[in-house]
């Protein structure tokens, strides 16, 4: 039979070639068209398990940290403070369904992601929740040290040599090596945290992110005042997430978040101190990134000498400006809403809110500093980034400010809103139809070139998703998506106290509820009008 073969393939080379050929054209062409999917959850690893006992999978522990990973350390301490029965298991190998360390197994179940985690051990525990109105805020002020402070200080932590050489003591390396790996490491690591935090929060000078930082740590010294912590005398998950983050910067080695707690947030120290001697927590250690030897021989000759930066400040649009005037530079405006992108509706209302002069500009192709929409210019000024452009509106046009503990919890519901919820609306809105309808009547061209596209934009526009929300916030499924969309959406109802969020005022964190809600809602028929009207 090889014979056969071979003498078929000797006498016939091209038709063999061109066989060969149309596989793979075939097989690529099913492998492009075949939507991202999530994983199975996989099989567990601890058969002869006790029941009620919670088999935390993390990475082996260290001396001078509680834990280099937020996330496990979070996990650790919900169990030790509600008495809940765990064992922890060390391991470098073993990775959840989303391919992430930690994850939990529970009577024979295997859960991923510190969130889903919480979720599910506040659940079958039974641990109390705090009234509605604090509990709103608590998952508020949750999702903002989650997915909005974690990507700051991360960009702090890996920014220094001793984050990588602690990285390389873990793995047992050579102390005579250790000099020659670092800067390997620290453009594969790097460049990995620095591609994680952009997708998550964006991109931003030395500055922007230093003022970002301290306006989220302001928020947790507003509402931690002189109590013992957040929300009392008792810890609360809220708690645990808010210094697990902190810890696991602070306690390893010394960086310039060690100098900005030390120097402006002298009671946030405090806080950390206090959790840290309630718990009697035992330093734990942890590898925070695994080597891919791929990545690594890959990232060495494409990107070893490339330092990731944030790109130059382009020139502006409206070189013949009006003073005070804001160009607010968006995507095309669509029939039933004002945009499909939730950061533009934002700042358009936020600019109406508050009767700031303003002018927009409709453009399907400029980009910001960072390649997103929208941008505005003010002054000859560029101004990437919602987040960026609504500090810089609010201290040009003196936008008054809520009284401070309001402030806090206003910050903290955008945070929610702007860096978590809106990966669980995008997720919605990628799966409907009624999406790329709305989409691609703003792109200009003959209909049937764009039922020609429809396939193709879908399939890309899914596998972005799919990796920008698995990037920032985890990779869910159907349900838990659902899950984690309904416990937001019921923070912010619960929230509500007047007309608006804060009384009978619009707000800017009004202005962000209300750009990610409606850019869901409005659009065409979905299932998120269908599941939350």
């Amino acid at each position: 039979m090889f014979d056969e073969a071979k003498a078929f393939v000797l006498s016939r080379p091209l038709t063999f070639l061109a066989s060969a050929g149309a596989v793979y054209v075939a097989y690529k062409i099913k492998k492009f068209f075949t939507l991202p999917s999530i994983k199975p959850k996989p099989g567990i690893h601890k058969f002869d398990y006790k029941p009620d006992t919670v088999y935390l999978y993390q990475f082996r522990r260290l001396k001078n940290c509680p834990n280099m990973s937020p996330f496990c350390m979070k996990i650790e301490i919900i169990c030790r403070v509600y008495g809940i029965n765990y064992e922890v298991i060390e391991n470098a190998k073993l990775r959840s369904r989303n391919g992430t360390l930690l994850f939990i197994e529970l009577n024979g179940e295997h859960i991923s992601d510190s969130d889903l985690i919480e979720i599910r051990l506040r659940q079958h525990f039974k641990i109390p929740s705090l009234p509605s109105e604090q509990e709103a805020h608590a998952t508020a002020l949750t999702r903002m040290a989650d997915n909005h402070l974690f990507h700051i200080l991360m960009r702090y932590h890996c920014a220094d040599n001793i984050f990588y050489k602690t990285f390389l003591e873990l793995l047992d390396f050579n102390p005579y090596i250790i000099p020659l790996a670092i800067p390997f490491m620290k453009q594969i690591i790097g460049g990995q945290i620095y591609k994680n935090s952009t997708s998550a929060i964006g991109d931003f000078e030395p500055e922007e992110l230093d003022e970002l930082l301290h306006r989220d740590l302001k928020v947790f010294e507003t509402v931690l005042e002189d109590k013992k912590f957040l929300f009392g005398d008792q810890i609360t998950p809220v708690d645990d997430a808010f210094f697990s983050q902190l810890a696991a910067v602070y306690y390893p080695f010394h960086t310039h978040i060690t100098e900005v707690l030390e120097k402006d947030f002298p009671k946030i120290l405090e806080f950390c101190e206090r959790v840290k001697s309630a718990m009697i927590l035992e330093i734990i250690a942890i590898i925070i990134i695994v080597l891919y030897l791929l990545k690594l021989i890959f990232w060495i000759f494409k990107t070893f000498f490339t330092t990731p930066s944030v790109p130059s400040t382009p020139k502006i649009h409206k070189p013949d400006f009006q003073k005070d005037v804001v160009y607010l530079y968006q995507f095309p405006r669509t029939n039933t809403v004002p945009n499909l992108s939730s950061y533009c509706l934002k700042i358009e209302t936020f600019l109406r809110a508050f009767k700031i002069p303003h002018e927009i500009i409709e453009t399907p192709s400029l980009r910001s500093r960072n390649g997103t929409l929208p941008f505005v210019e003010l002054n000859g000024e560029h101004i990437p980034d919602s987040d960026l452009i609504e500090t810089k509106l609010r201290e040009h046009f003196h936008v008054p400010n809520l009284a401070p503990e309001l402030e806090a919890q206003a910050t903290a519901i955008s945070r929610l809103v702007d860096n978590h919820l809106l990966g669980l609306i995008v997720k919605y809105k990628a799966s409907e139809e009624g999406w790329y309808d709305a989409l691609l009547r703003g792109v200009p061209g003959p209909n049937f070139l764009k039922t020609i596209l429809r396939p193709i934009i879908k399939k890309l526009f899914m596998s972005k998703v799919h990796a920008r929300v698995g990037l920032s916030i985890g990779s869910f499924t159907e349900e838990e998506t659902e899950l984690l969309c309904h416990k937001d959406l019921v923070a912010v109802q619960n929230s509500i106290r007047g007309k608006f969020l804060f009384g009978d005022k619009i707000t800017s964190a009004d202005c962000a509820v209300f750009g990610e809600v409606a850019s869901a809602y409005y659009p065409f028929p979905n299932k998120f009008q269908k599941n939350y009207r």
